[in-house]
């Protein structure tokens, strides 16, 4: 099993993330599979919604890394969203 994207963190690893921007979740699976630490699917300025991301999330498990999900700007409900969907972390863009 891989470890966390929160364990790396904590340990003060370098993470490096493959960035996903579109909805086909067999692309998510690829970058999960090419030697990345874990995937971010961009919802801010990729073509990704909901549906795209739940999964593109199931594909990065699947190709055995941890998602991260960039949110739009001021959508908040799409953090909890995200992180029940089974993304490790979450990027809000714009947050002063």
């Amino acid at each position: 099993m891989t470890p966390s994207l929160a364990a790396k963190l904590r340990s003060g690893a370098t993470v490096i993330t493959g960035w996903n921007i579109w909805p086909e979740p067999l692309l998510a699976e690829i970058a999960a599979r090419s030697g990345f630490d874990a995937v971010t699917m961009d919802m801010q300025h990729g073509l990704h919604d909901p549906v795209s991301v739940m999964r593109a999330i199931g594909a990065c498990h699947l190709g055995g890394k941890p998602a991260a999900v960039r949110v739009p700007v001021g959508d908040n409900g799409m953090v909890s969203r995200a992180l029940d969907m089974g993304a490790e972390a979450v990027i809000a863009p714009m947050v002063n």
